[in-house]
């Protein structure tokens, strides 16, 4: 067919699709996008929770008494655990958060 053909084939379907949107398209308002305050609070007891998890793992690093992980030094195994607790929070939160939107 070539390209004028193909040209006006995109055109024509971009146009179904707008026409298909105008009829049928949703909007998302401000209170959508609005955490209650219910979720807000659950979102900074995770946080907090989570925080207190990093702040006993800074204080058994600075005791000594932090377990190595296998093959990792007490530095290594401070940034894993920091990291996986971190993650915890983020995962956590974030998905308070989106059952809520």
């Amino acid at each position: 067919m070539g390209p004028t053909a193909s040209r006006d084939f995109l055109t024509s379907a971009q146009n179904v699709v707008n026409c298909w949107l105008v009829e049928h398209g949703f909007t998302v308002g401000v209170q959508d996008a609005c955490a209650t305050e219910q979720t807000k609070a659950a979102i900074a007891e995770t946080l907090r929770k989570h925080k207190r998890k990093v702040d006993k793992i800074i204080n058994l690093t600075h005791s000594g008494s932090l377990t190595c992980q296998p093959g990792k030094n007490m530095v290594e195994s401070f940034e894993a655990n920091v990291n996986k607790a971190l993650n915890e929070a983020r995962d956590k939160a974030g998905n308070l958060a989106f059952k809520n939107l």
